[in-house]
């Protein structure tokens, strides 16, 4: 049985891949860009997934600083996705090149850095996962 469930909505109509996505507090468009066809009137869907990769894991490292008290200026961070073709298949690597400013020393920043491969995106990714498409 499935602990912490997350819905979301999407719905797509005539208008070629500007899909609408419903949150239960927001909406917003994704779509893929022109030359695939799309109006590129929003995030396609591997940006918003490396989007929330590098958003849970700023959170995430933001949070944990936080309740060590250690004082942190900005957390910035640029994700990326790339494949590449094996004998067992596609392999997906995601990188997360993360810049952390304030007043800490190196094991501080040693710590903040395991933390981040903690975030729930991250483990989502990489921990035995699930997915069933109903219609």
């Amino acid at each position: 049985m499935a602990q912490d469930l997350t819905t979301v909505s999407v719905r797509m109509g005539r208008k070629p891949y500007s899909t609408e996505v419903s949150t239960d507090s927001h909406s917003f468009l994704m779509d893929v860009d022109a030359s695939k066809g799309g109006g590129d009137s929003g995030p396609d869907p591997h940006e918003l997934l490396l989007a929330s990769l590098g958003a849970c894991t700023v959170m995430t490292v933001k949070m944990y600083a936080d309740r060590k008290g250690w004082a942190i200026d900005s957390i910035d961070a640029n994700a990326s996705h790339a494949t590449e073709r094996t004998d067992e298949g596609m392999r997906h690597r995601f990188v997360v090149d993360m810049t952390i400013k304030g007043d800490l020393d190196e094991e501080q920043r040693a710590r903040l850095i395991d933390i981040a491969h903690r975030c729930p995106i991250h483990r989502a990714l990489v921990e035995p996962k699930s997915v069933e498409i109903r219609g």
